[in-house]
């Protein structure tokens, strides 16, 4: 048989905590804009398989296991999981003051999940072949956010997106 097994935790955050104060000076130029750009990106890949193969067999590859004259029992197990959690966040009772400028907060999480199973059995008398392949991937948050009672002063703009953009694939073989 064959067993993978992928697990993947991660955390990124772009924070600016309870309390923070941030204010904009004025440059000499007023055309002159000066932006507050809070942004948290998480990218990541997962690409887990486990596959059967006869080694010694080069015409038929993939025919797992096989016994000649005989039974043959074959199979493999392909497990992947992902918690991402992506926060761009900002905090309780924060004061910004950016007259001249345009203030936007991001969370952006971008995946992609791949996971392969095969197996199979051969064999002259009885055979016994199968694969399981488990994805979880629905674990994590992507949060863009501004907590209560913050005080946010911009010229124009005040952005708050969050993108989630994950591809899954799954496939799952046996014969």
């Amino acid at each position: 048989g064959a067993v993978s097994v992928a697990i993947t935790n991660a955390v990124s955050n772009a924070l600016l905590h309870d309390g923070s104060t941030v204010k904009i000076l004025n440059s000499a130029n007023n055309d002159i804009k000066q932006n507050i750009l809070i942004q948290s990106d998480s990218v990541s890949e997962i690409w887990s398989g486990a596959v059967l193969m006869s080694l010694f067999n080069a015409t038929d590859l993939f025919a797992g296991m096989s016994a000649r004259d005989g039974d043959s029992t074959g199979g493999s197990l392909s497990i992947a999981a992902s918690n991402i959690d992506t926060i761009a966040k900002i905090g309780k009772n924060v004061t910004i003051n950016g007259q001249n400028s345009d203030i936007s907060v991001k969370a952006k999480e971008n995946g992609d999940f791949v996971n392969i199973g095969n197996g199979s059995a051969t064999a002259d008398n009885s055979t016994l072949g199968g694969v399981f392949v488990v994805s979880d991937v629905a674990g994590g948050e992507t949060i863009a956010s501004i907590e209560e009672k913050s005080k946010i002063t911009a010229a124009k703009d005040v952005a708050v997106n969050a993108t989630r953009d994950d591809v899954y694939v799954n496939a799952a073989i046996a014969y």
